[in-house]
């Protein structure tokens, strides 16, 4: 059964009220739905020699594109997996010579936390927040899934931690930034773009 509070309406709580519209509409999908959202836009990613070195193990498990970019573009569509009830990316990038694919899908986990999984079962725990005009992730640590256990990874100590915002820009557009920051190396990895919602589809 299909419920018309978005999935993300709990984790912001009572900040959801003060999102812009365009993250009304970024987080529009509801659980149990099909409900799709697509954006378009382009994006850069970037990250350094320590990336660089462990960027073969991390292509094979679908962690983070591999490639570096400056602005290329990208499409995104979002929406939900039934069981469990989770939002879901599928993030396509269109390097000059190739398409990466990119999947992943965010569960709660209660109040503002969720995780998000990758195929291989490598997750990101982080806080959602609304704050100074910004939709906030904050890292909570790494895990991998294995069945219902989620088993914490010491990633942090090698990449840093992971930190995103998304700052709208008008009622359809929002610049997003994703950085791995290390204590005694800096940004490791980063990503970051210009976004556009342009097609929205709920379904009763």
């Amino acid at each position: 059964m299909v419920d018309n509070v978005p999935l993300f309406q709990p984790i912001f709580g009572e900040k959801w009220h003060q999102l812009p519209l365009v993250f009304k509409n970024h987080y529009a999908v509801r659980p149990y739905s099909r409900d799709q959202i697509k954006a378009q836009g382009t994006i850069t990613v970037k990250f350094s020699w320590l990336f660089r070195v462990l960027s073969p193990f991390i292509h094979c498990f679908g962690i983070l594109p591999p490639y570096r970019a400056n602005q290329i573009p990208i499409t995104v569509f979002y929406s939900c997996a039934p069981d469990p009830s989770a939002f879901c990316f599928n993030r396509i990038f269109y390097y000059p010579k190739r398409e990466f694919a990119f999947q992943s899908k965010m569960i709660p986990l209660g109040k503002n936390q969720i995780v998000e999984l990758t195929k291989s079962r490598f997750g990101w725990k982080c806080a959602y927040d609304y704050e100074n005009n910004k939709v906030k992730l904050k890292h909570q640590g790494f895990i991998w899934k294995f069945f219902s256990w989620m088993i914490p990874l010491p990633i942090s100590l090698i990449l840093g931690k992971c930190h995103a915002e998304e700052n709208a820009i008008s009622e359809t557009a929002f610049n997003m930034h994703m950085q791995f920051i290390h204590p005694l190396f800096g940004v490791t990895y980063e990503y970051y773009g210009t976004f556009e919602i342009v097609e929205i589809k709920v379904n009763d």
